[in-house]
């Protein structure tokens, strides 16, 4: 079965783009009212629990992401017996990931604060906050969620990306009236809790209206458990590697120096999340399609599409970071208050932090899509060491700044340029110095931008932050993509990526 690549990923990217918007402004609104309705540290206390839960859904091990990539070759196949064995692993995985989840996590809970150095706020515990963020990681896993890969296999995201805007809205507004009226805690994770066992059930029953005649029956040939428990491996040891890199920033911090500095970090990083989910909408649109046309086209012609879709994904990413880079300083004070504003300097890592990690996204789509999860071991291995390392010295010397530069510092060298090297040498067999090229113009190109709408933006007008912030928008939203289009538009993979996408029906 040959998917419909462009149009489902126009669909996917269109509902995507929409349900992270909603996905932004919703948290945005009840990351604000908690921030005034109780208070700062509170925004601390959930990004600290975030970075624990995610560690500890390394439990799944990789499992989904491997099940899924098994779809790909029968579903080009038309064959329905394997997916539906395929489906029905999925379902006792997940099962028993969120029974491991729950067994640690509540093994956990009664040393949960100790890892926080200083005061944090003194009309909660700390233990039952962490067990209800256990249980909702637990029920992000039951409840059908197992469902969820069939639409992710078929390049179907786009209904779950209605799904989740709808639950997302709707259960937003409670949890904002609720907060309001009861200022509790409890009763705003409590809804949380609902909003995800929604989801699931909603989107297995939608799985099963597009899909009604698949089940989850019958066993997998032992040739493909041995294929998936290889690529287990190796997106396990992938997971561990984005975690070391994205989540044991906030514990350190909140360890080593304290809750306010870690509020002061999430609510950075919470804003460059918002970016990384706009853009994952791309990528989430793109997965499928990918691996269809890998199993059913040769590398020439492969390698040609993840140029010119990455030549504008890079324009995007540059674009966001760009965008983050001359509004962030004025966003932070009216949003949070002065006193939760980062100086210039770590301010200025959030940026590069957003862009380094858009070089490498669309050919890890392509890397991923191709089954090298147990060729990239060896890179991850390297970078969770380095960047683990880099993170107690640097935070040692330099403090938030240091940890910050060394989580960029290992996304490059191991994160990109490995994992490029990688790619090339296992799949494509060629042309990695082109695509290192193409990285480094697009790369230069965005400097410039940036210097020169930053320089811009400082030179306006600033009677407060208000004013600072609305007079820049204009300046950030039309001035970079004008030079963009200037700058590339000889490019031959930004031409060809434009036509791909904008003209082709």
């Amino acid at each position: 079965m040959r998917l419909d690549v462009v149009q489902n990923t126009k669909k996917g990217i269109g509902f995507g783009i929409i349900n992270r918007i909603i996905s932004l402004i919703i948290p945005f609104v009840l990351q604000t009212l908690i921030r005034w309705v109780l208070s700062a540290e509170y925004i601390g206390i959930r990004g600290l629990f975030d970075s624990i839960l995610t560690v500890l859904s390394l439990a799944e091990l990789g499992m989904g992401a491997a099940i899924v990539y098994q779809m790909y070759k029968p579903i080009a196949e038309d064959n329905k017996k394997e997916i539906e064995a395929l489906l029905g692993l999925y379902r006792k995985i997940y099962f028993f990931v969120g029974l491991i989840i729950l067994v640690i996590g509540t093994a956990l809970t009664p040393f949960v604060p100790y890892l926080i150095n200083g005061d944090y706020p003194q009309d909660i515990s700390l233990r039952i906050v962490f067990f209800l963020y256990v249980i909702n990681s637990v029920f992000s896993y039951w409840f059908f969620a197992y469902r969820s890969s069939l639409l992710l296999a078929y390049q179907r995201v786009d209904l779950i990306n209605i799904i989740n805007s709808v639950i997302i809205v709707i259960l937003g507004v409670i949890q904002s009236f609720f907060l309001i009226l009861t200022r509790n805690f409890y009763v705003f994770l409590a809804i949380t809790i609902i909003t995800t066992v929604l989801k699931n059930i909603i989107a297995a029953y939608a799985s099963k209206k597009v899909f009604p005649d698949i089940k989850s029956s019958g066993k997998v040939a032992s040739d493909t458990i041995l294929s998936i428990k290889k690529g287990v491996f190796g997106i396990f040891i992938g997971n561990v590697c984005g975690i070391t890199r994205n989540t044991f920033d906030s514990i350190f911090i909140t360890y080593f120096i304290n809750l306010k500095e870690t509020t002061k970090y999430a609510a950075y990083f919470f804003i460059l999340t918002a970016l990384n989910q706009l853009s994952g909408a791309i990528l989430s649109a793109l997965s499928a399609g990918v691996g269809n046309q890998i199993k059913l086209n040769d590398k020439e012609f492969n390698y040609s599409n993840m140029m010119k879709i990455n030549a504008l994904y890079m324009v995007i990413g540059g674009w966001m970071a760009i965008c983050y880079l001359c509004l962030i300083q004025p966003f932070i004070s009216l949003w949070m208050g002065d006193e939760y504003v980062f100086s210039f300097y770590i301010a200025v890592l959030f940026p590069i932090y957003f862009y380094v990690g858009k070089l490498g996204e669309i050919r890890g789509v392509y890397a991923d899509a191709a089954g090298l999860f147990w060729e990239n071991r060896i890179r991850c291995y390297i970078e969770i060491i380095a960047n683990l390392v880099l993170n107690v010295l640097f935070l040692k010397l330099f403090g938030t700044f240091g940890i910050i530069l060394a989580t960029i510092i290992t996304l490059f060298f191991m994160g990109f340029l490995s994992s490029a090297i990688v790619l090339f040498k296992h799949y494509f067999e060629s042309g990695l110095r082109n695509y290192l090229l193409k990285q480094l113009k697009y790369t230069i190109v965005t400097i410039i931008i940036a210097f020169v709408s930053y320089w811009i933006c400082v030179l306006l007008p600033s009677k407060n932050e208000l004013y600072s912030f609305l007079v820049r928008v204009p300046v950030v939203v039309i001035l970079p993509p004008m030079l963009y289009f200037v700058f590339l538009n000889r490019d031959i993979y930004f031409r060809e990526s434009l036509n791909y996408f904008i003209k082709e029906k």
